[in-house]
């Protein structure tokens, strides 16, 4: 082979692959557009950052500062100059210092004072201001009792017997009953927490006694338990009872007798009894479970 002659048809070939092609698509039809016949879609917008928001630290509201006991103690002072007729009148009807009202004669001669009906086993009037202090003076020292018997205060026995004696016999003056002008409890005395009475200096027990948890005694007469008793637990002793007549019994405002109540030696009182006014136990009785005793 000549070498001109291939390089002419190097030439003639290359010429020819550069021109368009005319040849035709597949089943001889012209090849279309790659988007005819399909919707057109429009670009969608690029969404840029978000814009920037200063960031700010939450603040919580300020705190309502609580008033103190004194501003609380000032506010109430405060509340009770100004409050109205009415309002003085309805606290007095509810804890009045006298009952001049009660229709009933009493014996003792000046002013009257309820205290003195009680004891004499008149009718009397239970919130009488006098009364109402005597009882929130027992309270408080049935609870300092009731709670120095938890052990973990590690209090001996003769402070817990101290502190069961302050009940029965306070040390203030104006407290003290004239039928517990001696001593008032006796030798070798076991008295179980919770124990609860309402004025405490009408209690008498002798010596050898055991008491069982949650004794209650209503004592606005006297409670008189003699030596070597045994009583269980949940025993109450109530000596008051709401007059008979249906003209003093108002509610708050009803009118109470009381009446003593006396424990001989050597009784045993089982759990759950309740003993009521007036009532007399005789030496050696025996009182089962859950028993109401209401006469001798």
């Amino acid at each position: 082979m000549h070498p001109g002659v291939t390089h002419k048809a190097s030439h003639r070939t290359i010429r020819e692959t550069s021109q368009p092609s005319t040849s035709k698509s597949f089943h001889g039809l012209p090849p279309q557009p790659y988007s005819q016949g399909r919707p057109q879609q429009e670009p969608s917008p690029i969404e840029g950052p978000p814009p920037f928001e200063e960031h700010r630290p939450f603040t919580p509201p300020p705190l309502e500062r609580s008033p103190s006991p004194v501003e609380d103690e000032r506010q109430l002072h405060l509340h009770t100059q100004h409050s109205s007729d009415d309002e003085d009148e309805d606290i007095i009807e509810v804890r009045p210092r006298r009952r001049p009202d009660v229709p009933f004669f009493s014996t003792i001669f000046g002013p009257r004072r309820e205290r003195d009906e009680m004891y004499g086993g008149r009718p009397f009037y239970q919130f009488d201001m006098e009364l109402v202090e005597e009882r929130e003076r027992c309270s408080a020292a049935c609870w300092k009792f009731n709670n120095a018997m938890n052990p973990s205060l590690g209090l001996s026995s003769v402070e817990r017997s101290r502190l069961f004696k302050e009940i029965l016999q306070p040390r203030d003056e104006l407290n003290l009953a004239p039928i517990n002008d001696t001593d008032v409890v006796g030798e070798q005395v076991s008295v179980e927490a919770p124990f609860h009475a309402d004025y405490g200096y009408n209690i008498q027990i002798g010596s050898e006694v055991f008491i069982g948890r949650n004794c209650h005694i209503s004592d606005s007469m006297s409670v008189s338990i003699g030596n070597r008793v045994y009583i269980g637990p949940n025993v109450s002793f109530h000596t008051t009872r709401l007059a008979s007549d249906g003209s003093l019994r108002e509610g708050v405002h009803s009118a109470l007798y009381g009446s003593g109540i006396t424990i001989g030696d050597n009784v045993y009182i089982e759990g759950n009894v309740t003993i009521l006014a007036g009532v007399n136990i005789g030496h050696g009785t025996v009182i089962r479970a859950g028993s109401v005793v209401s006469a001798e």
